[in-house]
C-alpha cells in the first residue's frame, strides 16, 4: 500500500468551505475511514472516501483529523492538525456593511415620513390662506357691517364698510 500524505497543521477560516484529502494507493483499493479527536465520522454526502469536506467550516470543527486507510496489506494513517479562526476584516466589513444597510434604511423611512408630515402641512397652510383670502375678498366685497361700531367714527371704520363698485373706473 501506498503512502499517505504527512501530518499537516491547517487554518481554516470560518463561514469558509475546505476538504481534507486523504490520497492513497493500493491494491486492492483500500477502505478509507474518516476520525476527529479519534471518533469515527459517520459516512455522509460530506465525507465521501477520500474526501473529508466542510459546506461550511464552524468554530467547533477544530480538532485533529484523522485519516485511515486499511486493506489486507495493512493500515496508514494521516493526521489534519484543523485550527479555526474567525477573518475578523470579514466580520468587520460584514458588521459594517449591515450598519451601513439598517442606517440607509431607517434614512429613507425618516425622510419619507418628515416629506409627508411637511407636505400635510404646506396643504393646510395653502387651504387656509384661501380660505383666508377668499374671506378677505367677501369682506371686502361686501363689508363687515356687524363690526361697525356705531359710536366711533366711520373715518376710522372705512374697511368694515361695503365696497361700492360704482366708484370703479372702467
Amino acid at each position: 500500500m501506498g503512502r499517505l500524505n504527512a501530518s499537516q497543521s491547517l487554518d481554516f477560516v470560518v463561514g469558509s468551505s475546505q476538504s481534507l484529502n486523504c490520497s492513497v494507493t493500493g491494491f486492492p483499493m483500500p477502505q478509507i475511514l474518516w476520525f476527529r479527536n479519534n471518533i469515527s465520522i459517520p459516512r455522509t454526502v460530506e465525507a465521501n472516501e477520500t474526501i473529508l469536506i466542510f459546506p461550511e467550516v464552524l468554530y467547533s470543527h477544530s480538532g485533529i483529523y484523522t485519516c485511515r486507510a486499511t486493506n489486507f496489506v495493512g493500515t496508514v494513517t494521516s493526521e489534519f492538525k484543523v485550527t479555526t479562526k474567525i477573518d475578523l476584516l470579514e466580520s468587520a466589513n460584514q458588521d459594517i456593511m449591515i450598519g451601513f444597510s439598517i442606517a440607509a434604511c431607517v434614512g429613507v423611512v425618516i425622510f419619507v415620513v418628515l416629506s409627508l408630515v411637511f407636505w400635510r402641512r404646506i396643504q393646510k397652510q395653502k387651504k387656509l390662506l384661501r380660505q383666508l383670502t377668499e374671506e378677505e375678498i367677501a369682506e371686502f366685497e361686501l363689508g363687515n357691517p356687524e363690526a361697525v361700531n356705531t359710536d366711533e367714527n366711520t373715518n376710522n371704520q372705512g374697511h368694515l364698510l361695503a365696497y361700492n363698485m360704482a366708484y370703479e373706473f372702467p
